[in-house]
């Protein structure tokens, strides 16, 4: 290999790096206003808003995730649910989360999303739950991708 092809190649992979930095980088951003905004709200009022532990709770257990932008739809929903841990995950949060990670939009992602968690779910990696009328999902424990 020459050492002109062997340096574009180098090239091509630190951009790609840069750009999944870049949306690591944002997804931190959101997670510290988020805390900042409950630090605040604690000091002014006293008392912690319904159901914000629980959304400060999803923005931690979703960063945790391992999705980069080139991975197939499948892999990329089985890391986010597998990356919630026990905590239960919906179909619009799996999309934001791949959605901030870099992960390619489309105009069908969402239906993406639910045909990838229906075979993930039929493969028992993944195990549906009822929240009211909503369906969310969550890890059977050991990670399959």
């Amino acid at each position: 290999m020459n050492t002109v092809a062997w340096t574009r190649r180098r090239i091509q992979e630190a951009d790609s790096e840069i750009v999944h930095l870049t949306a690591e980088l944002d997804r931190m951003k959101r997670v510290r206003a988020a805390l900042v905004s409950y630090v605040e709200y604690k000091e002014k009022e006293g008392r912690t808003p319904e159901g914000f532990r629980r959304t400060s709770a999803a923005l931690f257990h979703l960063t945790d995730s391992n999705v980069s932008p080139d991975m197939g739809i499948i892999k990329a929903v089985c890391a986010v649910v597998h990356g919630a841990g026990k905590r239960r995950v919906l179909p619009t949060e799996i999309r934001d989360t791949l959605v901030e990670s870099g992960f390619r939009k489309s105009g069908n992602l969402l239906s993406e999303i639910h045909a990838a968690l229906r075979r993930l779910a039929e493969r028992k990696e993944i195990a549906p739950v009822k929240v009211g009328k909503k369906t969310a999902y969550r890890s059977r424990g050991a990670r399959m991708y």
